[in-house]
């Protein structure tokens, strides 16, 4: 689940899920990565001067 455009920030579990909170290098946008089989379900939070989430750590708090 590993990419190598993102920091990961944390690993967790949710619900016996495998999951890995991560930033896109270069910033903008927080992505949470969840492993469910078959596949992996995502969700992005995008953060900027101009949205309601101005920090990574905004963005990226679990």
């Amino acid at each position: 689940m590993s990419d190598d455009r993102f920091a990961v920030l944390s690993e967790m579990e949710i619900d016996s899920w495998r999951a890995l909170v991560s930033d896109f290098r270069g910033g903008s946008t927080c992505t949470v990565s969840v492993a469910i089989e078959p596949g992996i379900l995502e969700f992005m939070i995008g953060y900027s001067e101009l949205e309601d989430f101005t920090t990574v750590e905004a963005a990226c708090d679990p």
